[in-house]
Protein backbone atom coordinates (compact mmCIF):
# COMPACT_ATOMS: atom_id res chain seq x y z
CA UNK A 1 0.00 0.00 0.00
CA UNK A 2 2.73 2.29 0.70
CA UNK A 3 4.96 1.86 -1.91
CA UNK A 4 1.58 2.59 -4.16
CA UNK A 5 1.67 5.82 -2.81
CA UNK A 6 4.73 6.43 -3.31
CA UNK A 7 4.60 6.23 -6.90
CA UNK A 8 1.28 8.02 -7.56
CA UNK A 9 2.81 11.23 -7.77
CA UNK A 10 4.94 9.77 -10.66
CA UNK A 11 2.02 8.95 -12.27
CA UNK A 12 -0.15 12.17 -11.67
CA UNK A 13 2.52 14.31 -13.68
CA UNK A 14 1.03 16.87 -15.92
CA UNK A 15 3.54 18.72 -18.95
CA UNK A 16 2.84 21.88 -19.56
CA UNK A 17 0.48 21.50 -23.13
CA UNK A 18 1.97 25.52 -23.76
CA UNK A 19 4.78 27.48 -23.09
CA UNK A 20 3.58 30.30 -20.60
CA UNK A 21 4.28 33.91 -23.06
CA UNK A 22 7.66 35.67 -22.02
CA UNK A 23 8.35 38.82 -23.11
CA UNK A 24 11.52 38.77 -25.52
CA UNK A 25 12.84 40.35 -28.59
CA UNK A 26 11.54 38.90 -31.69
CA UNK A 27 13.93 41.02 -34.12
CA UNK A 28 17.33 40.59 -34.93
CA UNK A 29 17.54 41.59 -38.62
CA UNK A 30 20.98 43.27 -39.06
CA UNK A 31 22.39 45.92 -41.98
CA UNK A 32 24.18 42.58 -43.38
CA UNK A 33 21.08 40.57 -43.51
CA UNK A 34 19.31 43.86 -45.31
CA UNK A 35 22.03 43.84 -47.87
CA UNK A 36 22.12 40.26 -48.83
CA UNK A 37 18.19 40.16 -48.99
CA UNK A 38 18.43 43.14 -52.05
CA UNK A 39 21.44 40.87 -53.69
CA UNK A 40 19.07 37.63 -53.25
CA UNK A 41 16.38 39.58 -55.40
CA UNK A 42 18.33 39.67 -58.57
CA UNK A 43 20.54 36.11 -57.84
CA UNK A 44 19.79 33.19 -60.37
CA UNK A 45 21.33 30.09 -59.42
CA UNK A 46 20.59 26.54 -61.48
CA UNK A 47 20.48 25.57 -57.86
CA UNK A 48 19.43 26.68 -54.11
CA UNK A 49 20.41 24.55 -51.03
CA UNK A 50 18.37 25.68 -48.28
CA UNK A 51 19.53 24.93 -44.82
CA UNK A 52 17.23 24.06 -41.79
CA UNK A 53 18.43 22.54 -38.47
CA UNK A 54 16.57 19.24 -37.98
CA UNK A 55 15.81 20.41 -34.36
CA UNK A 56 13.46 22.87 -35.27
CA UNK A 57 12.38 22.01 -38.92
CA UNK A 58 10.02 24.95 -39.24
CA UNK A 59 11.77 27.69 -36.53
CA UNK A 60 14.44 27.98 -38.39
CA UNK A 61 12.99 27.92 -42.47
CA UNK A 62 12.79 31.51 -43.66
CA UNK A 63 10.28 32.32 -46.06
CA UNK A 64 12.10 35.37 -47.55
CA UNK A 65 14.93 32.66 -48.97
CA UNK A 66 11.82 31.48 -51.26
CA UNK A 67 10.67 34.42 -52.37
CA UNK A 68 14.11 35.90 -52.82
CA UNK A 69 15.92 33.46 -54.70
CA UNK A 70 12.71 32.27 -57.06
CA UNK A 71 12.70 32.42 -60.39
CA UNK A 72 13.07 30.66 -64.08
CA UNK A 73 16.76 29.51 -63.05
CA UNK A 74 17.10 29.49 -59.10
CA UNK A 75 13.28 27.55 -59.00
CA UNK A 76 15.48 23.93 -58.36
CA UNK A 77 15.71 23.97 -54.91
CA UNK A 78 17.48 20.90 -52.14
CA UNK A 79 16.02 21.16 -48.63
CA UNK A 80 18.87 19.79 -46.24
CA UNK A 81 18.46 19.10 -42.93
CA UNK A 82 21.49 19.57 -40.46
CA UNK A 83 22.09 17.92 -37.29
CA UNK A 84 19.26 15.24 -37.68
CA UNK A 85 21.74 12.88 -35.69
CA UNK A 86 20.38 15.14 -32.76
CA UNK A 87 16.86 15.51 -33.73
CA UNK A 88 13.74 13.34 -33.52
CA UNK A 89 12.52 14.15 -36.84
CA UNK A 90 11.74 11.15 -38.71
CA UNK A 91 12.05 10.44 -42.95
CA UNK A 92 8.19 9.87 -42.86
CA UNK A 93 7.68 13.03 -42.23
CA UNK A 94 9.85 14.47 -44.67
CA UNK A 95 8.46 12.60 -47.20
CA UNK A 96 4.97 14.08 -46.77
CA UNK A 97 6.85 17.54 -46.44
CA UNK A 98 8.54 17.15 -49.86
CA UNK A 99 6.71 14.83 -51.93
CA UNK A 100 8.66 15.91 -54.63
CA UNK A 101 11.96 13.92 -53.05
CA UNK A 102 13.99 17.41 -52.80
CA UNK A 103 15.57 16.89 -49.30
CA UNK A 104 18.10 15.28 -47.50
CA UNK A 105 18.64 14.74 -43.83
CA UNK A 106 22.47 15.29 -43.46
CA UNK A 107 25.86 16.01 -41.07
CA UNK A 108 27.56 18.71 -42.77
CA UNK A 109 30.62 17.87 -41.90
CA UNK A 110 29.88 14.10 -43.52
CA UNK A 111 31.77 13.28 -46.35
CA UNK A 112 29.20 11.06 -47.70
CA UNK A 113 26.49 13.75 -47.13
CA UNK A 114 28.57 16.06 -49.66
CA UNK A 115 28.87 13.19 -52.12
CA UNK A 116 24.80 12.85 -52.16
CA UNK A 117 24.28 16.97 -52.87
CA UNK A 118 26.55 16.47 -55.65
CA UNK A 119 24.90 13.61 -57.26
CA UNK A 120 21.60 15.75 -57.24
CA UNK A 121 23.53 18.75 -58.22
CA UNK A 122 25.16 16.48 -61.43
CA UNK A 123 21.24 15.39 -62.15
CA UNK A 124 19.86 18.92 -62.58
CA UNK A 125 22.45 20.17 -64.37
CA UNK A 126 22.08 17.67 -66.64
CA UNK A 127 18.73 18.84 -67.50
CA UNK A 128 19.69 22.22 -68.43
CA UNK A 129 19.62 22.35 -72.67
CA UNK A 130 22.11 23.72 -73.23
CA UNK A 131 24.89 23.49 -70.45
CA UNK A 132 25.39 26.41 -68.69
CA UNK A 133 29.06 27.62 -70.19
CA UNK A 134 30.72 29.05 -67.30
CA UNK A 135 29.31 26.06 -65.01
CA UNK A 136 26.86 25.10 -62.30
CA UNK A 137 26.18 27.46 -59.62
CA UNK A 138 24.77 26.40 -56.34
CA UNK A 139 24.05 28.54 -53.43
CA UNK A 140 23.70 27.66 -49.53
CA UNK A 141 21.53 29.45 -47.99
CA UNK A 142 19.61 28.93 -44.44
CA UNK A 143 19.14 31.18 -41.49
CA UNK A 144 22.59 31.73 -39.16
CA UNK A 145 24.56 29.41 -37.39
CA UNK A 146 22.44 26.13 -39.26
CA UNK A 147 26.10 24.77 -41.02
CA UNK A 148 26.53 26.58 -44.24
CA UNK A 149 29.97 27.34 -44.34
CA UNK A 150 30.59 23.90 -42.68
CA UNK A 151 29.14 22.40 -45.53
CA UNK A 152 30.98 24.42 -47.85
CA UNK A 153 34.43 23.38 -46.54
CA UNK A 154 33.54 19.33 -46.86
CA UNK A 155 32.36 19.71 -50.64
CA UNK A 156 35.37 21.78 -51.23
CA UNK A 157 36.76 19.24 -49.49
CA UNK A 158 35.81 16.79 -52.51
CA UNK A 159 37.86 18.65 -55.04
CA UNK A 160 40.93 18.87 -53.04
CA UNK A 161 41.03 15.13 -52.09
CA UNK A 162 40.50 14.03 -55.93
CA UNK A 163 43.54 16.26 -57.54
CA UNK A 164 46.71 14.90 -57.85
CA UNK A 165 47.91 18.56 -57.94
CA UNK A 166 50.54 18.90 -54.91
CA UNK A 167 49.60 22.49 -55.19
CA UNK A 168 46.00 22.10 -54.75
CA UNK A 169 46.40 19.21 -51.62
CA UNK A 170 49.10 21.95 -50.22
CA UNK A 171 46.02 24.97 -50.20
CA UNK A 172 44.14 25.70 -47.54
CA UNK A 173 41.50 23.12 -46.91
CA UNK A 174 38.67 25.57 -45.23
CA UNK A 175 37.58 28.13 -47.11
CA UNK A 176 34.52 29.46 -45.17
CA UNK A 177 34.55 30.49 -41.95
CA UNK A 178 32.37 28.71 -39.16
CA UNK A 179 32.21 29.52 -35.82
CA UNK A 180 29.66 28.51 -32.58
CA UNK A 181 27.90 31.87 -32.49
CA UNK A 182 25.52 33.29 -35.18
CA UNK A 183 26.83 35.96 -37.69
CA UNK A 184 30.55 34.54 -38.55
CA UNK A 185 30.04 34.97 -42.59
CA UNK A 186 28.45 38.52 -43.11
CA UNK A 187 28.83 38.99 -46.87
CA UNK A 188 28.16 36.44 -50.09
CA UNK A 189 31.65 34.59 -50.76
CA UNK A 190 33.33 33.96 -54.29
CA UNK A 191 32.39 31.52 -56.20
CA UNK A 192 33.94 28.19 -54.95
CA UNK A 193 34.80 25.20 -57.10
CA UNK A 194 33.13 21.69 -55.68
CA UNK A 195 33.06 19.27 -58.86
CA UNK A 196 36.10 19.43 -61.52
CA UNK A 197 32.93 16.95 -64.10
CA UNK A 198 30.40 18.50 -64.35
CA UNK A 199 32.44 22.08 -63.07
CA UNK A 200 30.12 22.52 -60.37
CA UNK A 201 30.13 26.15 -58.00
CA UNK A 202 28.43 26.80 -54.72
CA UNK A 203 28.21 30.10 -52.91
CA UNK A 204 28.40 30.36 -49.13
CA UNK A 205 25.87 33.36 -48.13
CA UNK A 206 25.31 34.44 -44.60
CA UNK A 207 22.69 33.65 -42.69
CA UNK A 208 19.56 35.18 -43.50
CA UNK A 209 17.45 36.39 -40.69
CA UNK A 210 13.60 37.52 -40.86
CA UNK A 211 12.90 41.18 -39.94
CA UNK A 212 10.37 39.91 -37.10
CA UNK A 213 9.57 36.72 -35.73
CA UNK A 214 6.31 35.52 -35.47
CA UNK A 215 6.35 35.25 -31.48
CA UNK A 216 8.52 35.20 -28.22
CA UNK A 217 8.22 31.32 -28.64
CA UNK A 218 10.49 31.28 -31.79
CA UNK A 219 12.68 33.32 -30.36
CA UNK A 220 13.41 31.39 -28.03
CA UNK A 221 13.80 28.56 -30.28
CA UNK A 222 16.42 29.88 -32.17
CA UNK A 223 18.24 31.32 -29.29
CA UNK A 224 18.44 27.59 -28.00
CA UNK A 225 19.83 26.87 -31.21
CA UNK A 226 22.22 29.28 -31.71
CA UNK A 227 20.87 30.92 -34.54
CA UNK A 228 21.12 33.97 -33.11
CA UNK A 229 22.94 35.50 -30.08
CA UNK A 230 22.47 33.50 -26.88
CA UNK A 231 22.18 36.97 -25.11
CA UNK A 232 19.51 37.93 -26.57
CA UNK A 233 17.14 35.48 -24.66
CA UNK A 234 17.90 35.00 -21.01
CA UNK A 235 19.69 31.65 -20.89
CA UNK A 236 17.05 30.32 -17.91
CA UNK A 237 14.11 31.17 -20.09
CA UNK A 238 16.03 28.69 -22.98
CA UNK A 239 16.77 26.32 -20.22
CA UNK A 240 13.31 26.50 -18.89
CA UNK A 241 11.53 25.94 -22.99
CA UNK A 242 14.13 23.12 -23.48
CA UNK A 243 12.58 21.52 -20.11
CA UNK A 244 8.77 22.25 -21.47
CA UNK A 245 10.01 20.51 -25.14
CA UNK A 246 11.91 17.14 -23.13
CA UNK A 247 8.68 17.44 -21.02
CA UNK A 248 6.34 16.83 -24.32
CA UNK A 249 8.32 14.24 -25.70
CA UNK A 250 10.22 12.59 -23.60
CA UNK A 251 10.11 13.27 -19.40
CA UNK A 252 12.50 10.80 -18.15
CA UNK A 253 15.22 11.59 -20.13
CA UNK A 254 16.44 13.78 -17.04
CA UNK A 255 15.78 11.28 -14.38
CA UNK A 256 19.36 11.62 -13.77
CA UNK A 257 18.90 14.82 -12.54
CA UNK A 258 14.90 14.83 -10.79
CA UNK A 259 11.70 13.35 -11.30
CA UNK A 260 9.79 14.70 -14.01
CA UNK A 261 8.85 18.26 -13.10
CA UNK A 262 7.80 21.61 -15.07
CA UNK A 263 9.57 23.82 -12.77
CA UNK A 264 12.68 24.79 -13.98
CA UNK A 265 14.05 25.38 -10.74
CA UNK A 266 14.31 22.11 -9.76
CA UNK A 267 16.58 21.30 -12.22
CA UNK A 268 18.93 24.13 -11.48
CA UNK A 269 18.87 22.73 -7.67
CA UNK A 270 19.82 19.44 -9.28
CA UNK A 271 22.65 21.18 -11.51
CA UNK A 272 23.95 22.93 -8.58
CA UNK A 273 24.06 19.73 -6.48
CA UNK A 274 25.89 18.03 -9.32
CA UNK A 275 28.39 20.82 -11.07
CA UNK A 276 28.61 22.42 -7.62
CA UNK A 277 27.55 25.76 -8.68
CA UNK A 278 25.91 28.57 -6.72
CA UNK A 279 22.81 30.45 -7.49
CA UNK A 280 24.34 33.43 -8.50
CA UNK A 281 25.99 31.08 -11.43
CA UNK A 282 22.21 29.80 -12.58
CA UNK A 283 22.60 31.56 -15.90
CA UNK A 284 25.91 29.37 -16.77
CA UNK A 285 24.65 26.63 -15.26
CA UNK A 286 21.58 27.04 -17.84
CA UNK A 287 23.68 27.66 -20.87
CA UNK A 288 25.49 24.33 -20.06
CA UNK A 289 22.71 21.99 -19.32
CA UNK A 290 21.30 23.59 -23.27
CA UNK A 291 24.36 22.81 -24.39
CA UNK A 292 24.78 18.90 -23.41
CA UNK A 293 21.30 19.14 -25.12
CA UNK A 294 21.57 20.41 -28.03
CA UNK A 295 25.43 19.23 -28.94
CA UNK A 296 23.29 15.72 -29.24
CA UNK A 297 25.53 14.46 -26.23
CA UNK A 298 22.51 13.88 -23.77
CA UNK A 299 19.76 12.65 -26.56
CA UNK A 300 17.51 13.86 -29.31
CA UNK A 301 15.43 16.85 -29.23
CA UNK A 302 12.48 18.01 -31.20
CA UNK A 303 11.66 21.85 -30.15
CA UNK A 304 9.00 22.17 -33.20
CA UNK A 305 5.61 19.79 -33.83
CA UNK A 306 6.90 18.36 -36.93
CA UNK A 307 3.65 17.06 -37.82
CA UNK A 308 2.83 15.65 -41.33
CA UNK A 309 1.00 18.87 -42.27
CA UNK A 310 2.63 21.07 -40.40
CA UNK A 311 5.17 22.09 -43.32
CA UNK A 312 2.93 23.46 -45.86
CA UNK A 313 0.60 25.08 -42.41
CA UNK A 314 3.79 27.32 -41.52
CA UNK A 315 4.95 27.99 -44.96
CA UNK A 316 1.23 29.87 -45.68
CA UNK A 317 1.20 31.87 -42.39
CA UNK A 318 4.52 32.66 -42.77
CA UNK A 319 4.38 33.55 -46.54
CA UNK A 320 1.22 36.01 -45.45
CA UNK A 321 2.83 37.75 -42.63
CA UNK A 322 6.10 38.68 -44.86
CA UNK A 323 4.18 39.63 -48.11
CA UNK A 324 3.12 43.10 -46.53
CA UNK A 325 6.57 43.86 -45.36
CA UNK A 326 8.13 42.67 -48.81
CA UNK A 327 6.34 44.64 -50.86
CA UNK A 328 7.34 47.83 -48.31
CA UNK A 329 11.09 46.36 -48.84
CA UNK A 330 10.86 46.46 -52.73
CA UNK A 331 9.44 50.10 -52.45
CA UNK A 332 12.15 51.30 -50.06
CA UNK A 333 14.60 50.18 -52.56
CA UNK A 334 13.32 51.79 -55.35
CA UNK A 335 13.01 55.13 -53.56
CA UNK A 336 16.17 54.65 -53.03
CA UNK A 337 17.29 54.05 -56.90
CA UNK A 338 17.15 50.54 -56.94
CA UNK A 339 19.87 47.62 -55.73
CA UNK A 340 22.96 47.59 -57.77
CA UNK A 341 23.63 43.79 -56.67
CA UNK A 342 25.75 41.62 -58.82
CA UNK A 343 24.11 39.60 -61.68
CA UNK A 344 27.03 36.69 -61.03
CA UNK A 345 24.65 34.43 -60.72
CA UNK A 346 23.24 34.35 -64.48
CA UNK A 347 24.91 32.27 -66.74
Amino acid sequence: MSQGKQDEPKSLFVPRESFDPVQVSTSNFTHFHREFLKKGMTMHPHLTLELRDARAPLSTGNVLLSNSFSSAIGSNRLYLYSKSDASLLDDETLKQWHPEGNYLQIDCRSRQAAVKIMKYAATVFQKIDPPPPVGFNMLICGMPNVGKSTLVNTMRRLVVEKTNDWKMQGKKRSVAPVGQQAGVTRALSNRIKVCDSPNIFVFDSPGLFMPSIANSETMIKLALLKCIKESLVDPIIQADYLLYALNRDDPKSYKDLCPPTNDINDILRALRRKWRSTPNQDAGTALRWINEWVSGKKGKVMLDAATPEAFDAYNQKESERMRTWMVKFQQRGKEKGGNRASKIFRA
